[in-house]
């Protein structure tokens, strides 16, 4: 069984790294966090641009959840395929040979 879920909390740290990550520089790939990047130097002080701002953040909101669907895909594709090897590997583990000649009993539940 898979260990559940457990969230890292967002301390104080890890928001100053972020902080500083947001002035690195973008590379050539449009990823979700140089989307982010831009965003962010967008609404800053200096550099006032709301439309920008709303813009790329809206791009960003959609590659998340591109991210999100294309996980979640994943997840059931590889479910499926550990229910269908798990039921190939099992279904005929059980020898019933040995119990054709008995009467039916019913159900007894």
């Amino acid at each position: 069984m898979k260990n559940e879920y457990k969230p890292k909390p967002f301390t104080q740290q890890l928001a100053e790294q972020a902080h500083t990550d947001m002035y690195t520089d973008l590379d050539t790939q449009r990823t979700l966090c140089n989307v982010i990047k831009q965003a962010f130097r967008a609404c800053q002080e200096d550099s006032y641009n709301l439309k920008a701002t709303r813009d790329l953040l809206l791009e960003a909101l959609w590659m998340g959840q591109r991210m999100s669907k294309k996980l979640s895909d994943n997840k059931k594709q590889e479910l499926q395929l550990e229910q269908h090897e798990d039921t190939e590997e099992f279904a005929f583990c059980v020898d019933w040979s040995k119990f054709k000649n008995l009467p039916a009993r019913g159900n007894h539940d």
